[in-house]
């Protein structure tokens, strides 16, 4: 009967599992802050991105009856294809600087568009390691992170 009631040696157990649910614990929330801030700078560099896509634009001015420009009326449209190039080379630069290419498997997708005559988008959808949360969560070591960035030239 007394030793059922003698506790010693308890802690001798408890302590090792206590100690690998917290170090877990504190494994994830680096995992997940890792995410977050990864995300983030991905965020910046494709709002850089849409930004330098729609600083590609052009003005077109009217023309009154004598053939001359009317500088008050301007149409400001989008060059596509100039969009899409400096919004690439502007994530590139980026991506380069931050070096998020060494942690990240980029791009998994990336859509850069001319929407109308005023708005750019650009998406890009990528990939982050993670270590602790596919030992918990089970998805494959791998979390997918999609951004979404959209500029536009001037008012409408």
């Amino acid at each position: 009967m007394k030793r059922m009631s003698d506790k010693g040696g308890y802690s001798v157990v408890m302590v090792p599992i206590v100690l690998s649910i917290v170090l877990s614990l504190v494994a994830l929330v680096f995992d997940f802050s890792r995410v977050f801030v990864l995300k983030h700078q991905l965020q910046t560099a494709a709002d850089a991105a849409a930004l330098a896509g729609a600083s590609m634009v052009k003005v077109e001015f009217a023309k009154d009856i004598q053939d001359n420009f009317d500088f008050n009326n301007t149409t400001i449209t989008l060059v596509s294809d100039k969009a899409v190039r400096e919004a690439d080379a502007c994530f590139q630069r980026n991506i380069a600087e931050l070096n998020l290419d060494k942690v990240l498997t980029l791009p998994l997708e990336k859509n850069a568009i001319v929407k109308d005559d005023y708005t750019f988008e650009y998406r890009i959808k990528a990939q982050i390691p993670v270590t602790m949360a596919a030992i918990f969560l089970g998805h494959g070591g791998i979390q997918s992170i999609t951004v979404i960035a959209e500029a536009q030239t001037s008012d409408r």
